[in-house]
């Protein structure tokens, strides 16, 4: 007697903001190259029709990366930091904790990239200039002087950006955490030149 097909898992609606996290997950894995409509097909398991639901093809899809990339995130960890009742500095170290937590590949693939499209190179420096402004605010409500607190956001910027370049040789997460005091000893200093 033959045995009937197991029926097929009825497939879940996905959204554009689905395949585009998808994209850049993938991205952060294993590079632009592996960027497809297959491979996220498969990563999703979904179907390619419910791809070009979304997108025209992989070009819109590679620009909608790298939007989502420039804007969303962005907007997703200040969204979960102003909700909180942390001081200004608690909110700079957690920006920088998420960072390099949950965006550390995805940065580090997306600056790759970037050296070949300039739509991508465009998104970085959106991306980045959201991110100084975010800490040299903190910082001047922190007390730092505001052409200090630029320099002083650049340069913990380009230390985040370093650990997640040169890991495993400069170490992790806990020798990249291990820096936070010497940051904090730089804004008491500056904020004491203030008075």
């Amino acid at each position: 007697m033959a045995t009937k097909p197991a029926p097929k898992k009825k497939q879940e609606r996905s959204s554009r903001d689905d395949w585009l996290r998808a994209a850049l997950e993938l991205l952060g894995e294993e590079g632009i190259a592996r960027i497809t409509i297959d491979a996220l097909c498969k990563k999703l398991r979904l179907t390619k029709g419910s791809f070009y639901w979304h997108f025209s093809g992989r070009q819109e899809l590679l620009e909608g990366m790298a939007d989502r990339y420039a804007n969303a995130h962005h907007r997703e960890i200040r969204e979960r930091i102003d909700s909180s009742d942390l001081d200004d500095w608690e909110r700079i170290k957690l920006v920088a904790k998420d960072a390099f937590d949950n965006y550390a590949r995805i940065d580090h693939a997306m600056r790759i990239w970037a050296e070949e499209c300039e739509f991508t190179a465009e998104a970085i420096k959106l991306s980045d200039a959201r991110t100084l402004r975010f800490t040299e605010e903190k910082l001047v409500n922190l007390g730092v002087p505001q052409d200090r607190a630029t320099l002083i956001a650049r340069l913990m910027l380009c230390t985040g950006l370093g650990f997640s370049f040169a890991q495993p040789s400069l170490g992790g997460k806990k020798e990249y955490e291990e820096l936070e005091p010497l940051i904090e000893s730089l804004i008491d200093i500056e904020r004491a030149k203030k008075r």
